[in-house]
């Protein structure tokens, strides 16, 4: 959490900057998805969740939609009157996603202020925009026009490929200890929520805490990232698996996307990583061939050749 055993802040964010986001008066976009196209339109409501007793005045609620490279596209504002309700419809906002050459973050800031123009609370989203990519996910291979990457299920084989001058990466069944991919994080306590699902004779939970992503990698020029789990992540984890590489010689392991595993089980996890000079890929790319979000990471993995 956000305070120590003692209360005390950890030190990762401010009480001001916290407060601006979870407090008495929060402005809130309602997002159906994060994951756009360019020339998609989306309407977007915008709320205010008000627990205040009374309402400073002259407030307004500002919003602006910003690329990554600082452009506007759009904007505008709201007078705001307190509701009787917690929750207050503020208006619903139409966006056309722009035309974009190349994959780009857009972020859309929300400012509630009062007459003086102070900030009395923002909040802020992001979204993902992926241009057109006209690539061919088989289960057998990966093709972009000419040049075609063929998919192995072991290591063992993608390096006789390798031999015979043949591109080729790994997309390993699920073995019968691999653990399955998640990508809502394990609730907080996995040893107690584990021995009540046993039991019961109810499934494990899977107990895992999100992705760990070396985003530094050359890989990510193609297919930009955080360092953890965001949107665009949750069809790729969902149709995985995560192998588990505690056995393997780790001079021969560099992972780039690593599932985090709890701290009863510990293993080092693994769903995107290097082995033998090999691409290990455990996410089964043909069942989501047609997400914009997946074919633009199926193109960073034939970048790599």
């Amino acid at each position: 959490g956000i305070l120590n055993a003692f209360l005390h802040n950890k030190g990762f964010i401010d009480a001001k900057s916290w407060n601006a986001f979870c407090g008495d008066f929060v402005p809130m976009a309602q997002i159906k998805h994060f994951v756009v196209s360019p020339g998609e339109t989306m309407e977007i409501p915008f709320v205010v969740s008000d627990c205040r007793k009374q309402q400073e005045p002259g407030e307004r609620i500002s919003y602006v939609f910003r690329t990554q490279t600082g452009e506007i596209v759009k904007a505008g504002s709201w007078n705001y009157g307190k509701g009787k309700t917690r929750i207050v419809k503020v208006g619903t906002v139409t966006i056309t996603i722009p035309n974009v050459d190349k994959i780009t973050a857009m972020e859309l800031q929300i400012r509630a202020e009062n007459y003086g123009e102070e900030i009395l609370s923002t909040n802020r989203y992001e979204f993902m925009i992926y241009p057109q990519c006209d690539i061919e996910i088989k289960k057998d291979c990966l093709s972009v026009g000419e040049k075609q990457i063929k998919i192995c299920k072991t290591v063992s084989e993608a390096l006789m490929l390798k031999e015979k001058n043949i591109h080729a990466i790994c997309i390993p069944e699920a073995g019968e200890d691999s653990v399955p991919g998640t990508y809502c994080t394990d609730f907080w306590n996995y040893p107690m929520f584990s021995s009540i699902s046993k039991s019961m004779n109810k499934p494990l939970p899977v107990g895992t805490l999100g992705l760990s992503i070396d985003n530094r990698h050359r890989f990510f020029e193609q297919f930009p990232s955080k360092t953890y789990s965001t949107p665009q992540w949750f069809h790729a984890v969902m149709h995985s698996h995560c192998d588990i590489l505690d056995e393997k010689d780790a001079s021969e392991i560099q992972v780039l996307v690593e599932p985090i595993d709890n701290v009863e089980r510990c293993h080092r996890l693994g769903m995107l990583y290097i082995e033998k000079g090999i691409l290990v890929c455990t996410v089964r790319l043909w069942e989501i061939a047609e997400k914009p979000e997946v074919k633009a990471f199926a193109n960073a993995m034939i970048s790599m050749f």
